[in-house]
């Protein structure tokens, strides 16, 4: 093996202790939220991110063995499923900011409520 193998095959594991590290915070944002729905979401990424992990093992393993043309197949497929991540990050990450702001709009309208109720049973017990 040449040097640019160790080089490349220690980038990939580097890449993948990182894809780790955020599966390990994503489990944190789905323990904080709410909604199940929000949840569901997130653990669907937190799944693709170990698929994603898998692929960055598999590669650092191809680059090791020097197959090059595996490595290339394997480059493109992990290309694809790094943008698709991308994309469902960004889609999870809008709907759970879509989820809370609803879920915000709703306290708000119910605090406004009680404000509503507290001056009407005042009026109402002062009358009596």
């Amino acid at each position: 093996m040449y040097f640019s193998d160790y080089l490349i095959a220690a980038l990939i594991l580097l890449g993948a202790f990182i894809m780790l590290l955020s599966a390990g915070n994503t489990k944190k944002i789905f323990d904080t939220l709410p909604n199940s729905e929000l949840r569901g979401n997130w653990k669907k990424l937190r799944l693709l991110m170990f698929i994603f992990l898998a692929g960055y093992l598999a590669a650092a393993t191809v680059v090791t063995l020097g197959q090059t043309e595996l490595l290339a197949i394997l480059s493109g497929l992990i290309f694809f499923m790094g943008s698709l991540l991308v994309f469902l990050v960004v889609r999870t990450g809008l709907d759970s900011f879509r989820k809370l702001k609803e879920l915000n709009q709703n306290v708000d309208d119910t605090e406004l409520k009680n404000k509503e109720l507290e001056k009407f049973a005042y009026i109402t017990s002062h009358d009596l």
